[in-house]
């Protein structure tokens, strides 16, 4: 199941599954067109040597992207998308 969210220009996604793990593509066509947006991913990763094991990753992204999203079983994933600033 997958939701998102908004507030003012900023964008909240959230992904979980259930007992099976799943993989996915999450289109991020919501996003506004021909707008560039700073994605923020936190997820489960077994490899990540921390106590939760929840890795972060940081993407460029605009409404075109469609993301490859793996969750582990009983996981999910979080994103908090945020518009670049035009220099």
């Amino acid at each position: 199941m997958t939701t998102t969210r908004r507030s003012g220009k900023d964008w909240f996604v959230g992904t979980i599954t259930n007992n099976d793990p799943r993989s996915l593509k999450l289109a991020l066509d919501f996003l506004p067109k021909g707008r560039k947006y700073l994605a923020t991913l936190c997820a489960d990763n077994a490899k990540v040597s921390t106590v939760t094991h929840v890795g972060m990753e940081k993407l460029k992204v605009d409404s075109r992207t469609v993301l490859d999203v793996s969750l582990a079983a009983s996981g999910g994933q979080a994103i908090y998308l945020t518009p670049e600033i035009n220099p």
